[in-house]
């Protein structure tokens, strides 16, 4: 399965919302422009052919819910949804996202941290996909931000963070990520 081929994420074995929220971010963070197929924004589960993607639910007067409307999501389903409108403000709203080059920061067996850095400004994106909290720490000068410098996470996940003596110290939750700007 390539990486943005989540449209068949749902269908596997031990796949969850929030590995499919990890996903994501990483889709709409790393370089690239992200692709969003139709039912991504809601989950919806498919598998190999014929089963690569099912009918959106919803669209024809004789469907039995409409996932188009917000009342026939389910709350998992709205979350994704609500999620992945949040993911597409963040990416539109920090340009480091959509134009910057890409320093890989962290690199552990269940934790990524990497930079994206425009001319301009930078953003700090961190994510644990580890089934436990963790606190990382991990040096930021590749990313080129200033000592004292204050990053908040857009993703509402993370406390705000300060460089401190060229390091940053991030903490997770399980199954997280965060997307830290000033």
């Amino acid at each position: 399965m390539g990486l943005h081929d989540v449209s068949r994420f749902m269908g596997e074995e031990g796949s969850d919302f929030e590995a499919l929220k990890l996903a994501h971010t990483l889709i709409f963070t790393a370089r690239g422009i992200p692709l969003i197929y139709y039912g991504d924004e809601i989950g919806l589960p498919g598998g190999g052919d014929p089963d690569n993607r099912r009918d959106f639910p919803g669209g024809w007067p004789q469907d039995e819910r409409n996932a188009f409307d917000l009342s026939g999501r389910t709350d998992s389903e709205e979350d994704l949804h609500s999620y992945l409108r949040n993911l597409t403000r963040v990416r539109k709203d920090l340009e480091p996202l959509r134009r910057g080059r890409t320093v890989n920061l962290m690199v552990e067996e269940h934790a990524y941290a990497f930079a994206r850095v425009s001319e301009d400004d930078s953003v700090v994106v961190v994510f644990n996909n580890s089934e436990v909290g963790v606190d990382l720490e991990f040096e930021i000068a590749p990313a080129r931000l200033t000592e004292g410098t204050v990053l908040q996470d857009r993703l509402g996940q993370a406390s705000p963070v300060q460089v401190r003596e060229g390091r940053l110290q991030v903490s997770l939750g399980p199954r997280s990520a965060a997307i830290l700007a000033e």
